[in-house]
């Protein structure tokens, strides 16, 4: 029997649900039995987890990013100058959807029926003959004698477009979000080996493991990062401009310290424990493009060098100043201005 991580209780490896160490919705492929039991599994899934996987929509929708487990991309709903709500399919694809056809018509002054058709090309034979009964009926012209009028006329349907401007935005979940990604890397960290697995269930982790679990303040955080590491370029090379990254690394000053990079876009660091393990690293990297993932690469001592020189003094925390991280979070990631046309096309 193992030992939960979390919650403490006893459990049974063999019958656990399995855990993504990286968010299944970020694209992570690696999980794990070990560490933590099926509740906490699943009061994880159904709570941080989801907050982060909502957090990260538009942009899995944006660059089609399938999950760990091979899910497509989320669809999303964005809402058009008119207000009505729209879904937008992977790569920013409006669903197609048949728009109301209309159909106006006017008696110039020659005594000529002048038409004009807006809706969907397909829709053009079916419209002429409701055309040719309203007008018939309206201005009392014998109905044979409208179809004959409109028979050689020539019809112009316009395909109109729609067009939405709306900012998407990613954001990490608020607290619940930040409460996932240091969950991962208290994971990742007594996933490295049996020693490691008993100091995350000590008291050196007591503050980080209540505030994964239940959102208890934690007392000090670091706040988010906006610098690149010095080798991104190598390490966007290898796995894609938008690569994840979970890295814990011992830091002599601070001690067990957590780096979290997701999609690229922005980073945190966080104290995980008091305790230092010397020339300790461990680290899981994935390409949420083609979900790859490695726990192995040489050129990330260079960042835990660069994260050691860099690494601020710890500033106190509290739940307001996790949610200030997050709308910095938001803020630093807004896409405004992006523009999705809506052509009257068929539901498919």
């Amino acid at each position: 029997m193992n030992e939960c991580i979390f919650c403490q209780n006893q459990f049974d490896p063999q019958t656990a649900t399995r855990e993504h160490v990286l968010l299944n919705a970020l694209g992570g492929k690696l999980t794990t039995c070990e560490i933590i039991c099926s509740a906490c599994n699943n009061k994880f899934g159904g709570e941080i987890d989801a907050n982060l996987a909502e957090g990260v929509e538009q942009l899995r929708n944006m660059f089609s990013l399938k999950s760990g487990n091979n899910r497509p991309a989320p669809q999303i709903i964005l809402k058009g100058d008119d207000d009505i709500k729209r879904t937008i399919l992977p790569v920013l694809a409006p669903k197609r959807r048949q728009l109301p056809n209309k159909f106006h018509y006017h008696i110039n002054e020659n005594g000529k029926i002048c038409v004009e058709i807006s809706g969907h090309v397909d829709a053009l034979p079916s419209l002429k003959d409701k055309l040719a009964k309203e007008i018939s009926k309206n201005e009392s012209i014998p109905i044979e004698d409208v179809c004959q009028a409109l028979k050689n006329k020539e019809v112009t349907a316009r395909n109109e477009v729609e067009n939405i401007t709306s900012p998407v935005e990613i954001h990490v979940g608020g607290e619940n979000g930040i409460r996932s990604l240091i969950k991962s890397c208290v994971i990742l960290f007594a996933m490295h080996n049996d020693q490691l697995k008993c100091i995350a269930h000590s008291p050196l982790f007591d503050n980080i493991r209540n505030f994964v679990y239940s959102g208890d303040e934690i007392g000090e955080l670091w706040l988010v990062d906006h610098s690149l590491p010095p080798n991104e370029l190598e390490i966007r090379t290898k796995f894609g401009p938008l690569f994840n990254l979970i890295l814990v690394y011992n830091d002599p000053r601070h001690g067990i310290m957590a780096y979290t990079r997701t999609y690229n876009s922005i980073a945190f660091r966080f104290r995980l424990g008091k305790i230092c393990i010397e020339n300790f690293y461990t680290l899981l990297i994935s390409n949420p493009i083609d979900r790859t993932h490695t726990r192995e690469l040489t050129i990330i001592e260079e960042t835990i060098d660069w994260l050691i020189r860099t690494n601020p003094e710890p500033q106190n925390s509290n739940n307001s100043s996790i949610k200030h991280m997050d709308k910095m979070f938001q803020n630093a990631t807004r896409l405004t201005g992006a523009n999705i046309n809506f052509t009257p096309n068929p539901s498919t």
